[in-house]
């Protein structure tokens, strides 16, 4: 499916930020189609593909660790711990 966890420039708007990354969960990413803010009238396989990749060549490249989306938005709260 398309939608239900939008991608976005804010925590207030968004589930992840533009690299995929969920700006509440740390290290949570994801990669299918849920993270697209709309439905376009194509079928949605290849770009769901392309982000897909994207988002696999930079969680093995390191690069997505090196982007806390959590730290940019700053309005986050931090998780708190059962007990």
């Amino acid at each position: 499916l398309i939608g239900g966890a939008r991608m976005g420039t804010s925590p207030d708007n968004s589930v992840v930020d533009a690299s995929q990354r969920s700006w509440a969960v740390p290290n949570l990413f994801l990669a299918d189609g849920s993270v697209c803010p709309t439905q376009g009238s194509a079928n949605p396989a290849l770009t769901i593909m392309a982000m897909s990749s994207r988002l696999a060549g930079r969680i093995r490249s390191g690069a997505a660790m090196d982007d806390d989306p959590a730290a940019r938005a700053g309005a986050v709260p931090a998780r708190q711990q059962a007990g």
